[in-house]
């Protein structure tokens, strides 16, 4: 539904809403919740951990938050990433609250998805 200015617009649920300065405004689909399809990386003195997402259609930018806690409460990186390929470096070997999500080409964030994993690289020892 499209709405004339000065009228109140109804955003559903998984919708979003870009607010321009003039023009109509017009509820759009959110990107669905990225999925994580793996993880790799590259070991030694400063292992790098890869996320591989899935492609999204319309996604133009993917978050990764990295965080200590289920919450989110304690991030302890975020990357952002125009494929969905996100790289982290300097994390210690443990347990991580890893919360995906992708931007369309209007800059809204679309939903997210949580994983909790364990990020083991050689020569680490996890908490």
């Amino acid at each position: 539904a499209q709405a004339e200015p000065d009228e109140d617009v109804l955003v559903d649920a998984r919708r979003g809403l870009k607010v321009k300065p003039q023009g109509k405004l017009t509820p759009v689909d959110l990107l669905p919740a990225p999925q994580l399809r793996g993880q790799g990386g590259e070991h030694g003195e400063s292992p790098v951990w890869k996320l591989y997402l899935a492609p999204l259609h319309g996604a133009k930018r993917y978050r990764a938050q990295v965080a200590s806690d289920p919450d989110f409460l304690r991030i302890q990186q975020e990357r952002f990433s125009s494929t969905p390929e996100v790289s982290f470096s300097g994390l210690k070997a443990a347990f991580y609250h890893v919360r995906l999500s992708a931007f369309d080409n209007d800059g809204l964030e679309g939903e997210t998805s949580v994983y909790d994993i364990l990020y083991y690289p050689r020569g680490g020892s996890a908490r």
